[in-house]
């Protein structure tokens, strides 16, 4: 999900949103507990899927 356009209105504010950024948030958004109509706007939001059974990127080092 790309939520970027969301962040200003969460009402959990952006923090709650950003501590999951470059990961999958739907396991937390489960978690939490939200509403029919909370997990219909994801709908909007969603520009994939993920692999689970892919394996993850190197992480970067700086020189």
């Amino acid at each position: 999900m790309d939520v970027t356009p969301f962040l200003k209105s969460h009402p959990g504010g952006k923090d709650a949103l950003m501590k999951f950024a470059g990961t999958d948030l739907m396991p937390a958004f489960g978690y939490v507990g939200h509403s029919s109509k909370a997990i219909e706007m994801t709908s909007k939001y969603v520009i994939g899927v993920v692999d689970k059974d892919s394996e993850p990127l190197p992480k970067e080092t700086s020189t």
